[in-house]
């Protein structure tokens, strides 16, 4: 074995135990996480439907969530692609009322970015009643809120079974100056606020109410970046660790042999 390859399969042997010490110590904590909040985060494998049918199929890589609402078991999921968050909340209900005035229905509210402060002018709010009735709204303040002059999303609801099914899209950076704007891994503070026959009958999460503007209490929402191209992705680290440390190996290799031949007598 040459002296060369000896100290290059040191240098390899070093990036080698710098990626195995990343990938298991790497233990990603947000703040949301750190205050045992609810964290919705998931890329969604495939565009959903917006049929007010939740198929399992659509949303199996959702974040998912399930709770105690009025009249017993319900779930909520939630995912994003490039452009869209995508909204299912399966509700168990007795019925789903269509009346004016008397919907069934679900309002979703944001405030952005996720830092604990108050629900206000500017915030975003979407909504969907039977059976294809989309709100997008927008907070003034002072407990007003206006219908956005550009619609952004759609939604559909049906009733299957024993539950009412809510679906809804809507994106996360439309250029409309009254929505949302968020970017690559950028956050927000949400509150679900069921509704049965016009009167709130649930709040997700349980932390909070229909009125409590108080977003610290509420749950938290991440937009999800593809599978392994996140940057906070622990293998993407440790191979860029390598390639550095490689790099920085055979550079001081160099120098150093180009040192000794320097300092070689003439013969």
């Amino acid at each position: 074995m040459t002296p060369n390859s000896a100290a290059k399969r040191r240098v390899l042997a070093i990036g080698l135990l710098i990626v195995l010490a990343l990938g298991t110590t790497y233990i990603p904590v947000t703040f949301a996480q750190a205050q045992s909040r609810t964290v919705f985060s998931a890329w969604a494998s495939q565009e959903p439907t917006m049929d007010g049918k939740i198929d399992d199929s659509e949303w199996a890589s959702a974040y998912k969530v399930t709770f105690i609402s009025k009249y017993g078991e319900s779930t909520i999921y939630v995912m994003n692609d490039a452009k869209n968050l995508y909204f299912a909340l399966k509700i168990r209900d007795t019925n789903l009322a269509d009346v004016i005035g008397q919907f069934d229905q679900v309002v979703i509210d944001f405030h952005l970015p996720d830092d604990g402060l108050v629900y206000g002018q500017g915030d975003d709010l979407i909504g969907c009643a039977p059976p294809r009735s989309f709100d997008d709204s927008n907070n003034l303040g002072q407990d007003r809120f206006s219908a956005d002059r550009q619609i952004d999303g759609e939604c559909a609801v049906t009733r299957i079974g024993d539950h009412n099914h809510f679906e809804l899209k809507h994106p996360f950076n439309s250029g409309d100056q009254q929505d949302m704007a968020l970017g690559a891994e950028g956050t927000a503070a949400v509150r679900f606020v069921i509704f049965d026959e016009g009167r709130v009958a649930d709040v997700y999460p349980k932390t909070t109410d229909a009125r409590n503007p108080n977003t610290a209490t509420w749950a938290g929402l991440k937009i999800a970046s593809p599978p392994g191209l996140g940057v906070s992705n622990p293998l993407l680290i440790g191979l860029a660790a390598v390639v550095v440390v490689g790099w920085l190996g055979w550079v001081i290799l160099m120098v150093r042999q180009r040192g000794k031949k320097a300092e070689k007598p003439q013969q």
